[in-house]
């Protein structure tokens, strides 16, 4: 199954997850295109999970509204690649324990298990099938923080159906193969990210 960074996580391609280098380009190696995005869902504030290609890229083609959400370090950070008259893209700021609807998805942020530039998150994608957006390392401490932010909002490890790789960082995929063998979730990934979960 194909999903996560650098491909979009439904079929009506209204939302992207984690755009990494080259997410135009990648995203068109896959036969699609991004005229139809509505959101763009970013971690931190690092190019590996937003890279500014993307916001150009979305001026160049089209002049439709596209929200960028993620924690402050990404929305500051991503202000400064666009003029400040624009106004086809709009910033929202997002932190741990927050829900929101992001381009009609109920997402629910969670606090990533490490510090990039400020404020990490990863999500919960409270729709059919439950998904979480990368499960970071894998640690005990990690496990039970995963679970405790979890339970917060009324699900457990056990309840995710689906898991989406962003890439193959080890703060991302630490915890992959105990989330699986908890919950029975499918794995989306792409490339050697696919490759390194399936070992």
């Amino acid at each position: 199954r194909h999903g996560g960074c650098r491909l979009r996580f439904d079929t009506d391609g209204r939302l992207l997850i984690g755009p990494g280098p080259e997410a135009p380009r990648q995203v068109s190696r896959y036969g699609r295109d991004l005229t139809g995005l509505v959101a763009v869902l970013a971690g931190h504030a690092h190019s590996d999970h937003h890279d500014p290609a993307l916001l150009m890229h979305h001026s160049w083609v089209t002049q439709s509204p596209l929200e960028v959400v993620g924690p402050e370090p990404v929305i500051a950070w991503s202000r400064q690649w666009l003029d400040g008259d624009q106004a086809a893209v709009s910033f929202r700021s997002v932190t741990a324990g927050e829900s929101t609807d992001v381009a009609g998805y109920r997402v629910t942020v969670l606090a990533a298990n490490h510090e990039a530039f400020g404020e990490a998150c990863c999500y919960l994608i409270e729709d059919e099938p439950l998904t979480l957006v990368d499960v970071g390392p894998n640690s005990g401490k990690a496990l039970d923080e995963l679970n405790a932010q979890l339970g917060h909002h009324g699900h457990s490890i056990d309840d995710l159906e689906l898991i989406i790789v962003t890439h193959q960082h080890i703060d991302h995929i630490g915890l992959v193969e105990i989330a699986v063998q908890h919950s029975g979730a499918e794995v989306a990934a792409l490339g050697i990210e696919a490759e390194r979960v399936a070992n």
